[in-house]
Parts: C-alpha cells; sequence; structure tokens
C-alpha cells in the first residue's frame, strides 16, 4: 500500500542492509562479470559468502574487490569451494560494488536465465566487534542474449534497480512460460 508515493509498509524492507548480486547477460560461450552491491550501509567489517549457480552453465572463473573493499582488509577466495571471506580492521562504510564475480558461461548455455546467490555463511556479516548485522540478500541472474535479444549492460549507480527488474522480468517470463523477451 502507498501513500504519497511511499510504501507505507515497506519501512523494514527500506532500512535493512541489502547485498545485491547483479544481472547481466552475455552471448552463450562467454565470459561475465557480476557486481555485488551493498546499500542502505550501516557499516561491516567482515563477511563469509558462499556462492552458488548452475554449474552446468557457469563456471567461477574470478573473484575482485569491488571499490567499496579495496585496500581496506583481506579478501581472501577459493573459487573450488565457492567461499569469499572479507575481514577489516575498520568500519566500511558506503555503498556501491564490493565484490566482481567473473564466469565462463558454457557454450551450451541457452535457457531463460541462471540465477547467481551470495548467500551469507559462517557469522555472516559482522561490525568491527563481531556483532552480526541485519542484512537481506538478493540474487541475480545470468541471462543468455541468444535468449532474449538484446540487454543492456548493468552499470552505473541505478545497477542495483535495473538488476532487480531483469530479475523480474526473467521470473515472470518464466512463470508466464514465454520462450523470449525483450528489454
Amino acid at each position: 500500500t502507498f501513500q504519497d508515493g511511499r510504501c507505507i509498509y515497506c519501512s523494514a524492507v527500506e532500512s535493512t542492509m541489502t547485498l545485491l548480486v547483479g544481472t547481466v547477460s552475455t552471448d552463450p560461450g562467454g565470459e561475465v562479470t557480476l557486481p555485488v552491491t551493498i546499500s542502505k550501509n550501516t557499516g561491516f567489517a567482515a563477511f563469509d559468502l558462499k556462492i552458488s549457480y548452475d554449474e552446468k552453465a557457469l563456471t567461477l572463473s574470478g573473484v575482485a574487490a569491488g571499490p567499496i573493499l579495496d585496500t581496506h582488509g583481506n579478501l581472501v577466495f577459493d573459487l573450488d569451494q565457492r567461499m569469499v571471506s572479507f575481514t577489516g580492521t575498520n568500519t566500511i562504510l558506503g555503498n556501491g560494488a564490493i565484490l566482481y564475480l567473473t564466469f565462463d558461461v558454457a557454450q551450451e548455455a541457452t535457457g531463460s536465465g541462471y540465477n547467481v546467490f551470495a548467500e551469507l555463511v559462517g557469522e555472516g556479516m559482522t561490525d568491527v566487534d563481531g556483532q552480526a548485522l541485519e542484512i537481506r540478500t538478493e540474487s541475480g541472474m545470468v541471462i543468455p542474449k541468444s535468449h532474449i535479444g538484446s540487454v543492456a549492460e548493468v552499470s552505473g549507480d541505478n545497477s542495483a534497480v535495473v538488476a532487480h527488474i531483469f530479475e523480474v522480468i526473467a521470473k515472470v517470463s518464466r512463470e508466464l512460460g514465454l520462450e523470449s523477451y525483450r528489454v
């Protein structure tokens, strides 16, 4: 329910820190990099993530720190276990990309889209005192261009909004049984 253009039942969701995996399109057989962004950041110092995806279509080939993490701590990743850990000594503030996940996309990846999840594990995301923070996570998606025609790459300050729009379009299209759609 909206009042004066504002959701009156959304305050808890609007104020919760969010970790969002981006959504991008690519050609089957190519390489793609998805941003993992944080919004409504109240400050964190560490996290442990498990990256999950369809292994028949995607292979995690690289992890890099985004500008929010760059030079602020120790980033460790294990591609075989699909684990990413970050430990900092100071509170990290700011919104934007904390990670970039690079995937090789199988030539046979021609489905409607492949979800990518970043699940907080262990203590999840913590502050400098080791206290767990409330944060919600949202999955992203790799969408083969051969399936949808053409799609704009996700970038810039509005990447989280655009990524969410692509995710909703893909979900609705699957539910409706659409073979393809054009954005």
